[in-house]
């Protein structure tokens, strides 16, 4: 289950949780998603999809989880969608921009596992000097299947935190 913020509160909760895991700092304009799994009755957060820096026609993705559970074909299409979905309903970008630590190959491999592409080194990029290497995914690279996955279907409004 997918879920929009709705509240200042629901967005600093879900924000609050992925920086616990992946300790971003200073992102430019945040909007997170929280993937949840279970059932409608007892909803665990999984994971939080951050949206960042959004200058279109490109937006930045950050994906804080703890649990594998949540990164199903539909799931990662209903994030694709948010962002590729003109607006309002979505964030109406034609690319996602995301970025992971060189030596972190478990992020890497995932990275590349849900269709991006590896575009080059941000050498000496990181918050502690880390080479970052860049990821792109645009949106006519996405499978005829992925791009006519419905946001209204799969997003729900957030009532949790």
């Amino acid at each position: 289950m997918i879920y929009l913020p709705e509240t200042e509160a629901q967005k600093e909760f879900l924000l609050k949780w992925a920086m616990k895991i992946i300790g971003l700092r200073g992102l430019v304009m945040p909007y997170p998603i929280g993937i949840f799994v279970g059932d409608d009755e007892n909803p665990r957060i999984a994971c939080v999809a951050i949206y960042h820096d959004h200058r279109p026609p490109n937006v930045f993705m950050s994906i804080a989880s703890i649990n594998p559970h949540w990164a199903t074909k539909k799931n990662i299409g209903a994030l694709y969608s948010f962002a590729f979905t003109p607006r309002p309903v979505g964030l109406g970008v034609n690319r996602i921009t995301a970025l992971a630590d060189k030596v972190n190959k478990r992020s890497r491999k995932f990275i590349k596992g849900i269709g991006f592409r590896e575009e080059g080194c941000i050498r000496k990029g990181g918050s502690n000097g880390e080479d970052l290497i860049l990821y792109g995914l645009l949106r006519n690279e996405l499978k005829v299947r992925e791009r006519n996955i419905s946001v209204e279907a799969d997003i729900r409004k957030l009532n949790y935190g």
